[in-house]
């Protein structure tokens, strides 16, 4: 409950970075005051022991965390030094902390209620009023209103710079239900995305939502749509002149050619955990799952009850191959002996790559594991999804009814998570 407080800063970010103001936004601190506004809120939701004798210093001290901010005068400046001390000293209560959030939108609406202020400055004051509202609004329908407000007032904005924002907003909860729209609506949005990339250049916040809108495409069976979507987002990402859109785009073109996959065959060699050469060939004739993962990812690690039951119930006819993403062998050595695991793992090293840097991770564009894939007798790809209960159904259809069938202990229907543990999560940071 408690995280579900906590209002995505990132997808902000990128409405902001797409038409090319981040630079204006001090966002590294406000983004971590926000993330942190979970812990910041728990000691107001935890439970206490009603035994414990009451400290009265601890009281006053949250009594004068919870008091009203109020709002100072000053020039734009001053006022934004204040919104982010107002941040940075939040608090512990959970009272104290919605305060803090609310200070910096009214702190926000002031600078912009200021004359004769540049748009430079009402950008950078949008930027910190935007994603306090926002996580207001998730625990408050008076500021959900406001937020509403705010961005229908954004729409109405003659300068084109602040429509952006209502665009944006758009285009992002659009994102979200492509799977459900009709083929020329998803084409449009397609198109939309491009146009954006075209007139304001492309950045890696554009590049998460096309990367999105590329993946409910293909959950869509939009194939097609979808890699011609990463293969021109790639493009432009090789000809962009920030040097890490120049470097994250044999990642776009990996995704592209991961969801070309489906009816084709798999390309795949590397080196083994034991440091042998990999033969792909030996495997023809098998029903293979190559199955990216790690041993921190705990989806992962879930799955692999259920990888050893199908292993146990068709023999020699199915096969598994790992493509191990730990950072070092020694992670997942410990985690193999821990899980039993006995199938064979390709592995990446310094020279190569390791973690999200491993040679077929990069070739196949893979950001988000598990990633699981299914390949057929002929070395064709079936499925880019096959864990839980689509994978039985996989092997059921390309093997028949498994020749033994144990229930396996825990519920193992967990597709539902798949890239639960993502490249912006736990590796990105190593």
């Amino acid at each position: 409950m408690v995280r579900d407080l906590v209002f995505s800063f990132a997808r902000f970010r990128c409405m902001m970075l797409a038409f090319g103001v981040g630079a204006l936004l001090n966002v590294g601190v406000f983004a971590a005051a926000m993330d942190d506004t979970a812990a910041a809120i728990k000691p107001a939701d935890t439970a206490t022991d009603e035994s414990a004798e009451p400290n009265d210093d601890s009281a006053e001290t949250e009594e004068e965390e919870d008091a009203a901010i109020e709002i100072p005068d000053g020039t734009a400046e001053e006022l934004f030094a204040f919104a982010s001390e107002t941040m940075r000293n939040r608090g512990r209560t959970r009272e104290s902390v919605l305060q803090s959030a609310r200070a910096v939108v009214d702190t926000a609406a002031k600078i912009r209620d200021m004359d004769d202020i540049s748009l430079e400055t009402e950008l950078k004051a949008i930027g910190i009023q935007m994603p306090a509202l926002k996580f207001l609004a998730r625990i408050d329908r008076d500021a959900r209103a406001e937020l509403n407000e705010l961005i229908e007032s954004f729409a109405e904005d003659e300068r084109p710079e602040i429509r952006n924002f209502a665009v944006m907003e758009k285009l992002v909860t659009q994102v979200r239900g492509v799977r459900g729209m009709e083929t020329a609506k998803q084409q449009e949005l397609v198109d939309q995305v491009l146009q954006i990339a075209e007139e304001c250049g492309i950045n890696s916040q554009l590049y998460s939502i096309a990367s999105q809108l590329a993946a409910g495409l293909s959950a869509a069976d939009q194939t097609d749509m979808a890699v011609k979507l990463y293969n021109n987002i790639a493009d432009r990402m090789e000809s962009s002149d920030d040097e890490r859109m120049q470097q994250m785009a044999s990642r776009a073109r990996g995704s592209a050619r991961r969801i070309g996959l489906l009816g084709n065959e798999m390309e795949l060699e590397g080196t083994t955990a034991e440091g042998e050469a990999f033969d792909w060939s030996e495997y023809r004739g098998r029903v293979v799952l190559v199955d990216f993962w790690a041993s921190w990812c705990g989806p992962c690690r879930g799955e692999i009850p259920n990888m050893k039951r199908n292993l146990e119930a068709y023999g020699d006819e199915f096969a598994i191959v790992g493509i191990n993403m730990d950072r070092t062998v020694k992670a997942m050595q410990e985690c193999i002996e821990e899980e039993e695991i006995q199938w064979v793992n390709l592995v990446g090293d310094k020279e190569t790559g390791t973690g999200w840097d491993h040679p077929i991770a990069r070739y196949y564009g893979v950001s988000g594991i598990p990633t699981a894939i299914l390949v057929d007798r002929e070395g064709k790809v079936v499925s880019l999804s096959a864990r839980g209960k689509r994978l039985d159904a996989s092997l059921e259809e390309l093997l028949g009814p498994p020749k033994k069938s144990e229930s396996p202990e825990t519920d193992l229907d967990t597709e539902g998570s798949s890239g639960d543990d993502s490249e912006d999560g736990e590796e990105a940071t190593s």
